[in-house]
């Protein structure tokens, strides 16, 4: 939202996203409602890009580490 709403931003493209499949299996669709929604409700409905992500979520193993490294 933030990208969204600030004039330095030249913001032309958003690509929802799946969260997995652990609450879910329609994720992906879940994600694209909630940002078509808040276009929507910000009144910003085609000024932005929306294209969907791929169509299942990555493999734990592809997903980088979010442990630092260590010297």
């Amino acid at each position: 939202m933030h990208a969204l709403l600030s004039p330095s931003i030249d913001l032309v493209r958003i690509i929802p996203a799946h969260f997995g499949t652990r609450r879910t299996t329609e994720s992906m669709a879940e994600s694209r409602a909630e940002v078509d929604l808040l276009l929507r409700l910000m009144d910003l409905t085609g000024t932005v890009q929306v294209a969907d992500g791929h169509s299942a979520p990555c493999p734990t193993s592809a997903r980088p580490s979010t442990r630092p490294e260590h010297a």
